[in-house]
């Protein structure tokens, strides 16, 4: 019977194992922006007593409770209990970022929950009861939740980021302009970034008609310079350049005509905006049109943003369009046939009274833009051939006025002496645009400049026409008084 009883009493000190219950609870994000990764990281475990519970120190996040900036919200006693001393809404918003960043730094080794937001919603599903912080990679900040048996709701008030680029004119911002070959030309980027954005990429890519070169007077980029050596970064909160050195990033790079700027995350985009408000970061820099630039057409200047995880990218173009003209040499009396040995210069007005000459590059026709001089004699001087092409394209032109100017004539014809006028130009729509030339009364691809053969009459009011009305009427007038005397003399009567 002691036996018996003793049996029992072990059996009974001896617990029945049982498989523990793990209390869990959803955090849910609405407004979420669909294919966006959002992220929650458990900071601190609840523990319950009954009907008293509290929050204790997560596994690994000792020393993120021990910041100074933390200790202004949150204590923690001997125990790792925490206990919330401020509800002050900005250094709650600090602490959340600081939450944030210690996370993700792969040396504090915290592993998060991970979703992907479909329908404006990312619901993170059975978390252990506990303290959160959620981040986005859109750029929001993050948020704070407890999870305690009431699942949680967090609005999501990110905005996606926005890039927009722009050719800059005096105090006008263009996204189609005309330009000349040689012309240096500034850009300007535009990103509205935003408290705790992150993962902020830019990539910008000329065309093969455009240069990137180091200012405004199109100094060329030596190899050993950096990203920051030629493009300004600038906020408005910070009238003055940010100083960001973009080539110690590995992230950030120079690779011929493209640049991939890293903005280097939470160091840089947060360090100088106001708390939960969209602030403008701009970039600025120059390039410089090339021999290379495609004429009439569009040369696209294209850049696009990339953000936090997003795969694909926000993106924004602008488009550079050098202008030409075609001129036809012809023999005026025989069907406009080509001409051959004229001679002739291309300037145009400055002040309506100073003559600027076109310094051209090219041969056998084709002729792109070089520079201009107002020595008659430095302009470059085309002569006009049958073979091989008849017709001579000037390439490379911005918008203006021309004017043809004959300097020698061919053989046997007469000289064009007034100068021939051409004006092209640019007809522009939001994104796109055509080149226009105008000659004469309308438009036309080719301007045709005839010379004549035979005799020249003077123009109305010339020299010539003023001696020949002079000397013409000194003859009637001798002739009316040799007229008047013989007549006189016939009426003498002659006596003896």
């Amino acid at each position: 019977a002691m036996l018996i009883v003793l049996a029992l009493a072990i059996s009974m000190a001896i617990p029945v194992s049982a498989e523990e219950v793990v209390p869990t609870g959803t955090i849910t994000i609405s407004g979420a922006v669909n294919g966006q990764t959002y992220s929650a990281y458990k900071m601190a475990d609840l523990k319950r007593a009954g009907d008293a519970y509290s929050y204790t120190v997560a596994d690994k996040w000792e020393a993120f409770f021990n910041q100074d900036a933390v200790k202004e919200v949150y204590t923690v006693d001997a125990n790792g209990v925490i206990t919330e001393v401020s509800k002050d809404a900005a250094k709650l918003a600090t602490v959340a970022k600081l939450a944030v960043v210690f996370a993700k730094n792969s040396s504090n080794n915290i592993t998060g929950t991970e979703v992907t937001a479909e329908n404006n919603t990312a619901a993170f599903e059975d978390l252990p009861y506990g303290y959160y912080c959620v981040d986005t990679t859109t750029g929001t900040v993050c948020s704070i939740g407890s999870v305690d048996g009431a699942d949680v709701t967090i609005v999501e008030k990110n905005t996606v980021p926005h890039i927009d680029k722009s050719i800059v004119e005096g105090n006008q911002k263009l996204n189609v302009s005309d330009a000349y070959i040689g012309q240096v030309v500034k850009f300007e980027v535009v990103v509205d970034a935003y408290n705790g954005a992150e993962n902020y990429i830019i990539t910008d890519t000329l065309s093969p008609g455009l240069t990137f070169v180091k200012d405004e007077n199109g100094t060329a980029l030596a190899g050993t310079d950096k990203l920051s050596d030629f493009i300004t970064i600038t906020t408005k909160i910070n009238p003055n350049p940010i100083s960001i050195d973009l080539s110690a990033d590995s992230q950030s790079s120079r690779n011929g005509n493209t640049i991939v700027i890293d903005l280097l995350g939470e160091d840089v985009l947060t360090k100088d905006l106001l708390k939960g408000v969209s602030t403008p970061i701009t970039l600025t820099y120059y390039a410089k049109v090339n021999a290379q630039a495609e004429i009439d057409g569009p040369n696209p200047n294209t850049v696009s943003l990339k953000y936090g995880n997003n795969s694909d990218a926000n993106s924004d173009e602008v488009n550079l369009y050098p202008l030409s003209f075609n001129i036809a040499k012809v023999d005026g009396s025989n069907s406009n046939a080509p001409l051959a040995g004229a001679k002739f210069k291309i300037y145009r007005l400055i002040d309506q009274s100073t003559k600027q000459y076109l310094v051209l590059t090219g041969s056998a026709g084709a002729y792109k833009y070089e520079d201009v001089t107002e020595d008659v004699d430095e302009a470059t001087e085309i002569v006009a051939s049958i073979a091989p092409v008849g017709e001579y394209v000037i390439e490379g032109l911005e918008e203006g006025t021309y004017y043809i100017e004959e300097t020698v004539a061919p053989t046997g014809y007469n000289a064009i002496t007034a100068p021939s006028t051409i004006t092209i130009g640019l007809d522009k729509n939001q994104d796109t645009a055509s080149a226009t030339v105008t000659y004469g009364q309308g438009q036309t691809q080719t301007v045709t400049i005839a010379n004549f053969t035979g005799a020249v009459l003077p123009s109305t009011g010339a020299t010539g026409t003023i001696i020949f009305i002079t000397v013409g009427g000194l003859m009637v007038v001798a002739m009316g008084v040799l007229l008047v005397v013989r007549k006189r003399m016939s009426k003498v009567v002659y006596t003896r």
